[in-house]
């Protein structure tokens, strides 16, 4: 068994189009030839995340992140090399159990391999539980909440028998440790230390699956009757792991996706039945957080797919806690996007959900439920028909959080009353634009008496809180190009005409150890390498094999640049672009003769000094420099 030959490697990362890979996880707006976002690797209000598609290279330009499809992924997802490689061959249906890992590393698989390997065996455990015999009373329950087969298969519903041991003997017959239960968050260790017992237990299981469809992790549910077990919550999810993290991952959304995308819309639910029963009811664009915590990161991830996002929560306390909770997500949200120029009642967000500069306008509204209906009383009791009427007249995020944070408070109510009903406001309001905060200032004031000024006060103080908290947890990006190197310009535009005409690098006059800027020269190498053996080195695939992140970093920089180089070669032509070329080099070349006799000159001084103008090393020397001159005279001065 060999490792991935690099032409196997560079297949897969070209097999799907750079955008097309980025593009499933951020927005991406047309800029040219080019594509543009807000960076997803740090806020910022202005996008400067770039990707070049003929390249195959993104860059942000704001905090210096940058590379190509796999280093995105490895960034994004927390993937390393070998993982990226294999997102993509799946995607592709490429097989690669026959190699070693890229670069030549063992199979071994990794911590996040390891995790999931173990919940698609849980996976089936539970499902085999649910169909068996120990299942019977799971079984009943699904079928009273009116879950059907379908469903049921749909999301791989199971059940986790009511044993302490249950999944752990399981995988122990099978020849898998209860520590990689216990890694995978599906098991605990006893606090005696003599073992470890199952962490869910009589339990109905929600596999909950990452984007390719892998189970990340569970969610379990208590059966009727078992709710009130000592220490137990009705809902249980897997401990957080490399593969499961909650604030990062919605149920429902690999089964959604494709409706998502076909609807241009997103329902937010509270639970695992909302997403089911709205399923069943043919709205298949519905999705859960898991709990009732909405994030930041949850809306950026349905921004992605979504043009509207409908948040439809139960309307008891717990829902009303949900609503304000999204609204302040929202509100995060935007505080780290930048300010809307239009954010009207009854649409959210019209024109910009992003910034002034149209990357995509998403909509944000909220399903008002009957009282003491939830989304799966409301389908089953009045139909599907029933939800869509509702759907239809959901109401603006901003209005229902406005209107839900009031309630019954009004101007007869104490001062304590009426701040507390604001500042339940104030995660959304700090982040609207100034015209839309003065109409609701307006309002809050006419509504609760408190006197617009208090209120103006209140939301500036909390949008400068919000700027400081978020700056100290702002992580530094180490900026690998340096923002204090200065390279020669020479060097770097010889660099990007190789980007724009690779088979320049294999001409015979290119000589790597010419190129004074170590990044630079290990760039010019690695494409001389690639294209003298035949072969058409891409920035891509270099950035995949250069070994100093300098280089590494400034192939990006360059690549990510080059806009119009394309255009460039057409117009004036390979031919003139290698005169350039070769132009370029000769300067280079002469740029480093120069500096090599300045340096003979300097040494010639201290040998003269310290030996005698007739010591050998001193006549040494005198030839070397003497050699040079003559080849200086010989080649000429470059145009």
């Amino acid at each position: 068994m060999g490792r991935i030959p690099d032409d196997v490697v560079d297949q897969i990362r070209d097999g799907i189009p750079i955008e097309t890979v980025i593009g499933e996880f951020i927005p991406l707006r047309k800029a040219g030839p080019a594509f543009k976002a807000l960076c997803p690797f740090h806020d910022e209000k202005t996008p400067s995340f770039n990707v070049n598609p003929r390249m195959g290279i993104f860059k942000c330009f704001g905090c210096g992140v940058g590379g190509n499809a796999f280093q995105f992924l490895m960034r994004h997802e927390g993937l390393n090399f070998r993982e990226a490689v294999q997102f993509l061959a799946n995607r592709q249906g490429v097989d690669l159990s026959r190699y070693e890992g890229p670069g030549g590393e063992d199979q071994r698989p990794s911590a996040r391999e390891k995790v999931l390997a173990m919940n698609r065996r849980a996976a089936e455990f539970f499902r085999a539980s649910l169909r068996g015999a120990e299942g019977e009373r799971a079984r009943r329950y699904l079928a009273e909440r009116g879950v059907s087969r379908e469903a049921e298969e749909a999301f791989q519903l199971g059940y986790a028998p009511a044993r302490w041991d249950g999944l752990c003997r399981a995988a122990e017959k099978a020849g898998l440790s209860a520590e990689a239960l216990a890694e995978a968050g599906l098991a605990v260790r006893r606090e005696d230390g003599t073992g470890f017992y199952d962490r869910f237990r009589g339990r109905v299981m929600f596999p909950i699956l990452g984007p390719e469809g892998d189970v990340a992790g569970f969610g379990g549910r208590f059966l009727p009757g078992d709710d009130d077990r000592p220490g137990g919550a009705k809902y249980l999810n897997s401990a957080e792991t490399a593969v499961f993290k909650k604030g990062r991952i919605l149920y429902g959304l690999h089964q959604a996706r494709e409706a998502i995308r076909s609807a241009k819309r997103a329902l937010v639910t509270e639970g695992y039945f909302d997403v089911i029963s709205l399923w069943q009811g043919g709205v298949r664009e519905a999705v859960a957080p898991l709990g009732t915590a909405l994030t930041a990161e949850h809306l950026r991830l349905l921004r992605a797919h979504a043009e509207e996002i409908v948040f439809v929560f139960d309307p008891d306390a717990a829902g009303r806690a949900a609503s304000e909770r999204a609204g302040g997500a929202a509100g995060s949200l935007l505080g780290l996007t930048g300010e809307p120029e239009v954010l009207v009642a009854g649409e959210v967000l019209r024109k910009s959900f992003i910034d002034r500069e149209g990357l995509g306008a998403v909509r944000l509204r909220v399903v008002s439920l009957p009282a003491g209906r939830d989304v799966d009383d409301l389908l089953r009791a009045e139909g599907p028909e029933r939800f869509g009427d509702l759907l239809e007249r959901a109401e603006g995020l901003l209005d229902h959080t406005v209107r839900g944070a009031l309630g019954e408070v009004g101007p007869a109510a104490d001062q304590a009353e009426k701040v507390a009903a604001v500042r339940r406001l104030l995660p959304v309001l700090a982040a609207c634009h100034q015209s839309v905060r003065d109409q609701y200032f307006s309002l809050l004031e006419d509504q609760l008496a408190i006197p617009y000024p208090t209120v103006a006060s209140m939301v500036t103080r909390m949008i400068s809180e919000n700027a400081k908290a978020a700056s100290s947890r702002r992580e530094p990006v180490e900026d690998l190009l340096g923002k204090e190197t200065v390279r020669p310009r020479a060097e770097l535009e010889a660099v990007r005409m190789i980007l724009a005409l690779p088979a320049l690098a294999a001409r015979p006059e290119v000589r790597p150890e010419a190129f004074r800027d170590p990044a630079v020269r290990e760039i010019v190498a690695a494409f001389r390498e690639e294209a003298a053996g035949g072969g058409s080195p891409t920035a891509a695939a270099m950035a995949d094999r250069l070994k100093d992140p300098a280089a590494g970093a400034l192939l990006v920089e360059l690549a990510a640049k080059e806009m119009e180089e394309h255009a460039v070669k057409e117009e004036i032509g390979p031919e003139k672009l290698e005169v350039w070329f070769l132009d370029n080099l000769s300067s280079i070349e002469e740029r480093e003769r120069l500096r090599r006799v300045k340096d003979l000159v300097k040494k010639l001084e201290q040998a003269k000094q310290k030996e005698g103008g007739d010591s050998p090393a001193f006549l040494r020397l005198l030839k070397e420099k003497n050699a040079l001159l003559r080849e200086r005279q010989r080649v000429g001065t470059p145009r």
